[in-house]
């Protein structure tokens, strides 16, 4: 068992999914973790904390003032004890919170400290993963979004939650991800050898710039947040990631190999250059078909009606498909406006992929620059998978299941 022997401090937080935490503990000391639970107050006027002790076989903590001892405790005639904070955060290894309320993440974010479990997080420096869930309107608020990315830049990773039926009645994100997907994400991150691990995984990301000028430039829409989401999900499962980017409008995640590609001539160079030499390569970037046929050296001044000539770029993928060297896995995006499935099958085969992803520039409350969309994944193997309205992240994890079983599949061939 990967994760026999970790110290997990399970925080549970007073939203409706509560009661699935208690699932999530099972499942974790089912895996041979020693866990232990941290609840607020609202937590506990859902669950029981006895229901967690009777799982965990460890006293649930609740209350820093639960008892007149209970901030340090009392040890007869033993060393000083440290504060019960700062001792259930710096003995763990891991850190989850799960479910993570809109109101908790919100005060993690911001740096409140006003029970328990929010003291522990700010006396905790192992991993934290937070795994959020709450009704969709709260989910999306961009309170709510800015409050997501401001613990992913503090080093928080997010199991980022499901569609699905909620308990409010509403369809759409924000239902808490099922415990195995929580105790997935959270093995890899403590295994030391994750699923991945030993592979070489190239990943293009970001929007190609084709100059016109000194100053301005063809490009597209694309954020990037596909990639990033997909380089995290990589590096989650242990692979080396190599991370081609072009311009992005998010920062790139910490402990890749990053290689600066802008243009659509410089992104295929370093991809037929590196590629060949990697297990996996993942097309994600939003490549320019097109780019001037002529760079002016100078600044284009306004002077009425211009025309621009334009020329095609290179196709990478084409050409990588033709010199695959060591690569087992060739994931492609396609981006189509309608009929998307047929036409990324037709993509599928003409260049020789393993799977591709299909999706639509614009969906409702997500598409390309946004942080959700949908998609279908389509294997050469007959493989397909409809994924609905997710966050980017949650359609990187579903793309890397996959790699991850077509490397298995390899190997056993």
């Amino acid at each position: 068992m990967r994760i026999s022997g970790k110290k997990i401090l399970i925080g549970v937080t007073g939203g409706v999914a509560a009661y699935k935490a208690l699932e999530t503990a099972r499942l974790l000391v089912k895996e041979g973790a020693l866990c232990q639970a941290v609840l607020t107050k609202d937590a506990a006027r859902l669950v029981r904390p006895e229901s967690f002790e009777a799982i965990t076989g460890r006293k649930a903590a609740c209350d820093l003032w639960e008892d007149e001892r209970a901030f340090r405790p009392a040890v007869p005639f033993g060393p000083e004890s440290r504060p019960i904070h700062i001792a259930l955060a710096q003995d763990a290894d891991l850190f989850l919170v799960a479910p993570a309320t809109a109101n908790v993440m919100a005060k993690m974010a911001a740096g409140v400290a006003d029970d328990l479990l929010t003291t522990a997080y700010l006396a905790a420096t192992c991993p934290v993963v937070v795994a959020p869930a709450m009704n969709k309107f709260m989910w999306l608020h961009p309170a709510t979004q800015r409050n997501e990315e401001r613990l992913r830049r503090d080093g928080v990773h997010i199991v980022d939650p499901d569609e699905g039926e909620l308990a409010c009645g509403y369809e759409g994100v924000g239902r808490l991800a099922s415990p195995e997907r929580i105790v997935r994400f959270v093995t890899d991150i403590l295994s030391p050898d994750g699923e991945l691990a030993g592979k070489k995984i190239l990943i293009t990301a970001g929007r190609t710039e084709e100059p016109i000028d000194p100053v301005r430039v063809i490009t597209n829409r694309s954020s990037g947040r596909m990639g990033v989401a997909l380089a995290r999900a990589g590096l989650r499962r242990g692979a080396e990631v190599v991370f081609l980017s072009g311009a992005l409008s998010v920062p790139p995640p910490e402990g890749i190999w990053l290689v600066d590609t802008p243009t659509a001539e410089r992104m295929t160079k370093a991809t037929l250059d590196i590629g060949p030499s990697c297990d996996v390569v993942v097309m994600a970037a939003a490549v320019g078909d097109y780019r001037p046929k002529k760079v002016e050296t100078e600044k284009v001044k306004r002077s009425g009606p211009r025309t621009l000539e334009l020329e095609p770029t290179r196709d990478i993928l084409a050409a990588l498909s033709g010199s695959r060297g060591s690569i087992r896995v060739l994931v492609g995006f396609a981006l189509e406006m309608n009929e998307e499935e047929q036409r990324a099958r037709e993509k599928l085969e003409r260049k020789g992929l393993d799977l591709i992803v299909a999706n639509r520039p614009e969906v409702p409350e997500g598409g390309i620059g946004k942080d959700s969309t949908e998609a279908i994944l389509i294997g050469k193997d007959g493989f397909r998978e409809e994924v609905p309205l997710s966050s980017k992240d949650v359609l990187a994890e579903r793309i890397m299941d996959r790699v991850a079983y077509l490397l298995r599949n390899a190997n056993a061939g």
